[in-house]
Protein backbone atom coordinates (compact mmCIF):
# COMPACT_ATOMS: atom_id res chain seq x y z
CA UNK A 1 0.00 0.00 0.00
CA UNK A 2 1.07 3.37 -0.23
CA UNK A 3 1.64 5.89 2.43
CA UNK A 4 -1.62 7.45 3.28
CA UNK A 5 -3.72 4.56 2.45
CA UNK A 6 -6.22 3.84 5.22
CA UNK A 7 -8.32 1.15 5.65
CA UNK A 8 -11.84 2.09 7.28
CA UNK A 9 -13.12 -0.49 9.44
CA UNK A 10 -16.50 -1.04 11.50
CA UNK A 11 -16.55 -1.60 15.02
CA UNK A 12 -19.77 -3.81 14.60
CA UNK A 13 -20.73 -6.48 12.39
CA UNK A 14 -25.03 -5.66 12.96
CA UNK A 15 -27.22 -3.83 12.10
CA UNK A 16 -29.26 -4.64 15.06
CA UNK A 17 -30.13 -0.99 16.21
CA UNK A 18 -31.16 -0.25 12.67
CA UNK A 19 -34.46 -1.45 12.31
CA UNK A 20 -35.65 -0.04 9.31
CA UNK A 21 -33.29 0.09 6.79
CA UNK A 22 -33.83 2.78 3.91
CA UNK A 23 -37.26 3.14 4.77
CA UNK A 24 -38.53 -0.37 4.89
CA UNK A 25 -41.22 -1.24 7.19
CA UNK A 26 -41.68 -5.03 8.03
CA UNK A 27 -45.09 -6.06 7.66
CA UNK A 28 -47.03 -7.26 10.32
CA UNK A 29 -46.86 -10.69 11.52
CA UNK A 30 -49.83 -12.92 10.78
CA UNK A 31 -50.59 -16.75 11.34
CA UNK A 32 -51.18 -18.76 8.22
CA UNK A 33 -54.96 -19.41 8.68
CA UNK A 34 -56.02 -15.58 8.47
CA UNK A 35 -53.75 -15.78 4.99
CA UNK A 36 -55.71 -18.50 3.68
CA UNK A 37 -58.86 -17.09 5.17
CA UNK A 38 -57.93 -13.75 3.53
CA UNK A 39 -60.17 -13.25 0.28
CA UNK A 40 -62.44 -16.23 0.62
CA UNK A 41 -65.03 -14.32 -1.30
CA UNK A 42 -62.83 -14.49 -4.28
CA UNK A 43 -63.35 -18.03 -6.32
CA UNK A 44 -60.24 -17.78 -8.44
CA UNK A 45 -57.94 -17.22 -5.54
CA UNK A 46 -59.84 -20.11 -4.28
CA UNK A 47 -59.70 -22.33 -6.12
CA UNK A 48 -55.35 -21.74 -6.42
CA UNK A 49 -55.09 -21.65 -2.96
CA UNK A 50 -56.81 -25.57 -2.92
CA UNK A 51 -54.99 -26.33 -5.36
CA UNK A 52 -51.37 -25.74 -3.56
CA UNK A 53 -52.52 -26.74 -0.11
CA UNK A 54 -55.36 -29.63 -0.92
CA UNK A 55 -58.30 -29.35 1.54
CA UNK A 56 -56.15 -28.33 4.32
CA UNK A 57 -58.40 -26.16 6.85
CA UNK A 58 -56.64 -25.67 9.89
CA UNK A 59 -53.17 -23.84 9.95
CA UNK A 60 -51.53 -26.82 11.90
CA UNK A 61 -52.41 -28.74 8.50
CA UNK A 62 -51.22 -26.40 6.28
CA UNK A 63 -48.22 -25.62 8.37
CA UNK A 64 -47.20 -29.53 7.91
CA UNK A 65 -48.20 -29.60 4.58
CA UNK A 66 -45.89 -26.68 3.27
CA UNK A 67 -42.96 -27.69 6.27
CA UNK A 68 -41.76 -31.15 7.28
CA UNK A 69 -41.03 -30.61 10.65
CA UNK A 70 -38.56 -33.77 10.17
CA UNK A 71 -36.43 -32.67 7.40
CA UNK A 72 -33.31 -31.39 8.78
CA UNK A 73 -32.15 -29.64 5.59
CA UNK A 74 -34.59 -26.59 6.29
CA UNK A 75 -33.48 -23.66 7.51
CA UNK A 76 -36.08 -21.04 8.69
CA UNK A 77 -34.71 -17.36 9.23
CA UNK A 78 -36.37 -15.31 11.68
CA UNK A 79 -35.15 -12.45 10.68
CA UNK A 80 -32.97 -10.78 8.26
CA UNK A 81 -30.86 -7.33 8.03
CA UNK A 82 -29.00 -5.39 5.46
Amino acid sequence: MASGDEIKHHDHDSDDANTTAHGYKAPQKVDINSIVKKDEDDESLTRYKKLLLGNSSTSTQIQNQLIDAKDSRIVLPIRITL
